[in-house]
């Protein structure tokens, strides 16, 4: 297909786009330069056909990488999970299965039992631990949104422009050294305390100047600093009732050895004869081995994997888990 004359490449226009293409394809010959399509006898330019290709190549790439990326993510965050209580949950399954199957355990069990000792503390846990999250969030935001306040207070007040500068450096020293803290495994608040107790020494130092009406407005904020900081502490220093998550972490990993029997009781057992998938007393045996084991592995798999979400949650501070919360935007950037 030729490409008709005194048309103007412009890559803004689907139809330039079109006839390009259909140019390629039929190896229609033109001169690709600024000027407009003119036909020629002449073929395509080399280092115009080797640019296109190159063009094609690099887009391959980009897509590839992108796909790349895209897997990473998602199998990170099915992963994120996993840790050493996952495996040893895994094997406690494939044994207790196995001893089941070795001696013949098979039980008609209520699972009443399991939904009390290991779905309630879990739940009960969990919904703790996604509550302390949120308090967190709160907390953070009215302190920064409060020492923001006060930099601004002390931005129009008659100080001085270096004692602006200086208080406005404490205030966010104040929201950093907090987030220092929070992210650290030390208790130590000495260095937060001190860079809290350098704004009022500021009000102390220049209360002429403040006047009356901006140190009450400050001292106000500041208590809303503290609260939101030392709620925070709180959420880092004390965590859901441990008794309940050893219990739960207990009950899971025996849980195993009371389900098996109760599998193998429900979906039957080849080896002894048992029928199952038959009707109408017909005498269909069906081998459920393979189907007990992975029912067992899989049940476990999910409440540790439950259990673990619990507990990369305890602590929303330490970036452990896809649900941690990112102090870094909490900084005070205005």
């Amino acid at each position: 297909m030729p490409v008709p004359e005194n048309i103007i490449l412009d890559f803004m226009k689907v139809e330039s786009l079109v006839l390009l293409y259909s140019s390629l394809k039929s190896n229609a010959s033109c001169a690709f330069n600024s000027v407009p399509f003119v036909k020629s006898p002449e073929p395509w330019d080399r280092m115009t056909l080797l640019r296109f290709k190159k063009y094609k190549i690099d887009i391959n790439r980009i897509f590839l990488v992108c796909l790349l990326i895209f897997i990473i993510l998602m199998f990170r965050k099915y992963t994120s999970a996993l840790n050493f209580r996952t495996l040893i949950s895994v094997i406690i399954s494939l044994i207790a299965t196995w001893i089941a199957y070795k001696y013949n355990l098979s039980f008609n069990l209520d699972l009443t039992l399991i939904s009390i000792a290991v779905v309630f503390p879990l739940v009960f846990t969990l919904g703790s631990a996604f509550q302390r999250r949120e308090k967190a969030l709160e907390h953070l935001g009215r302190a920064k949104g409060s020492l923001a306040a006060i930099k601004y207070i002390f931005s129009v007040s008659k100080v001085s422009e270096a004692e602006k500068k200086k208080i406005g450096d404490h205030v966010i020293k104040v929201k950093s050294e907090l987030i220092k803290y929070l992210y650290s495994d030390s208790n130590d608040k000495e260095i937060l305390n001190k860079s809290i107790n350098e704004i009022k020494m500021f009000i102390d130092k220049n209360r002429e100047l403040l006047g009356r009406s901006i140190s009450v407005r400050v001292y106000r904020l500041m208590r809303d600093v503290i609260m939101g900081v030392e709620n925070s502490i709180s959420i880092k220093l004390h965590r859901t009732p441990q008794t309940i998550r050893a219990y739960c972490e207990l009950f899971i990993y025996i849980f195993p050895f009371y389900y098996a029997p109760t599998l193998i009781f429900n979906l039957g057992n080849a080896a002894l004869g048992f029928e199952i998938g038959s009707t109408y007393g017909g005498s269909e045996v069906f081998d459920t081995t393979f189907i007990v084991y992975a029912l067992n592995v899989i049940i476990s798999f999910i409440l540790i994997s439950l259990f673990n979400v619990q507990e990369q949650i305890e602590n929303p501070f330490d970036g452990d888990g896809m649900d941690d919360i990112q102090l870094d935007n909490y900084e005070i950037e205005y």
